[in-house]
């Protein structure tokens, strides 16, 4: 979904958080892409999983000099395990 998001050119970074090197290896070659490649144990509640991954990224881009406290950040995930499931937007005030 990254490649997609990538195609419209935001100004804004795109980061992709992902357990999979090659994915990380190959958002990086798409315009605006920063991959972070999240190494903590699964969480066995998928919703919990990916909460955790969201913060995680928030709290590892405003370490980097990326985000700032107060800025608004858009998340875009699925609802469930794997691939073809990406249906959900939100948007997300950085602590």
């Amino acid at each position: 979904i990254a490649r997609l998001i990538s195609r419209s050119r935001p100004q804004c970074p795109i980061f992709v958080v992902s357990r999979d090197g090659m994915t990380c290896r190959q958002s990086h070659l798409n315009r605006g892409c920063y991959p972070f490649a999240y190494t903590e144990p699964r969480l066995e509640v998928w919703e919990d999983d990916v909460n955790r991954r969201i913060e995680w990224c928030m709290e590892k881009s405003k370490r980097q000099g990326f985000l700032l406290k107060g800025d608004s950040v858009v998340a875009v995930h699925g609802w469930k395990e794997g691939s073809s499931a990406t249906n959900t937007v939100r948007v997300l005030i950085v602590k």
